[in-house]
């Protein structure tokens, strides 16, 4: 069935919310793909490939979430590797 077919196509991911202890793996994967998501959105400067920077988003990710305005999560592959 579908669920067969998609299983074989597309590998399992979960979703995870972002969390402060995600900083460092996050800064990695942003800067490796930082021409990608210039190039499809705009760009957030350089400022952002800061750890100290990146880490005060998350924060302000977890008041966001708490407050209930937004929910930032992390994709990851059935490996655990961050993919978005």
């Amino acid at each position: 069935g579908y669920s067969a077919v998609m299983s074989a196509v597309m590998p399992a991911i979960t979703l995870h919310p972002i969390a402060d202890a995600d900083a460092a793996e996050l800064l990695r994967f942003e800067t490796e793909n930082r021409a990608f998501f210039e190039r499809s959105m705009a760009g957030f400067g350089s400022s952002y490939y800061d750890l100290k920077t990146l880490e005060a988003t998350i924060a302000e990710r977890a008041e966001e979430w708490e407050a209930g305005e937004s929910y930032f999560h992390l994709i990851r592959d059935a490996a655990g590797e961050l993919v978005g």
